[in-house]
């Protein structure tokens, strides 16, 4: 089952979606959790080999019955952001393993919140822009609610540069895999204004000439462009 089902349509739900979210101490408990080094080789070794998607979700859910689902999926995370560039084949597990157990969903789900509010510092140069392709995997595939972008500001022209990278691919990825338009229709969804109110709408933000810029900057100015009303 989709997670998503618990939270409404296509997994843009807004009612239930804000009950399904992890509480903030509980996303402070995530973010404590240490990547055992036996736990982040089995999860590396297996995301690294040549199995097929398939297996690895198998072997990696296998885990769970030595250790907590919140400590693999950090321990998938962890690999993630070790890699030079971005390797598909981990969001594709992570996006299984989410739609199969609510508990990983929103293990990621709490990742997402905490890379949003200071999470990137101190990691690769290159994680960033990896954990934006592979949340935007997770996010278009309706593995994860979408209620998480309640915890994207774009408010600042003095954005840390780790946190623009992520967002940036993050946005960017999104629109390459939905296309501009069904992502505009997202982000003007009638029951999910409220989520995007950290960005949009732009003629009711006092920064809004910042919000413009950034999506100007990556080709995205029509996604956050009000559609015209139905005729």
């Amino acid at each position: 089952p989709n997670i998503n089902a618990k939270h409404g349509i296509g997994g843009t739900g807004a009612a239930e979606g804000r009950a399904g979210l992890p509480s903030a101490s509980a996303v402070a408990a995530t973010a404590e959790l240490e990547v055992e080094p036996a736990l982040a080789n089995r999860v590396s070794s297996t995301l690294g080999s040549r199995l097929t998607v398939g297996k690895c979700v198998q072997r990696i859910m296998g885990l769970f019955s030595e250790y907590s689902e919140e400590a693999v999926c950090k321990a998938v995370l962890h690999t993630c952001t070790r890699e030079g560039s971005f390797q598909r084949v981990h969001a594709l597990v992570a996006k299984e393993i989410s739609i199969a157990s609510e508990t990983s969903a929103l293990a990621f789900m709490a990742h997402f919140e905490l890379l949003c509010s200071g999470g990137l510092a101190g990691l690769p140069s290159a994680a960033p822009v990896s954990l934006g392709k592979f949340f935007a995997e997770l996010l278009a595939a309706d593995a994860l609610n979408w209620v998480v972008f309640q915890h994207v500001q774009i408010d600042s022209d003095c954005m840390p540069a780790p946190l623009l990278a992520f967002l940036k691919a993050l946005f960017c990825h999104l629109s390459d895999l939905l296309g501009a338009s069904t992502l505009q229709r997202r982000f003007f969804h009638p029951l999910m204004c409220e989520y995007f109110s950290g960005f949009l709408p732009l003629d009711m933000l006092p920064t809004a000439h910042i919000t413009r810029h950034f999506f100007a900057s990556i080709g995205l100015s029509a996604a956050v462009t009000p559609p015209p009303p139905p005729s």
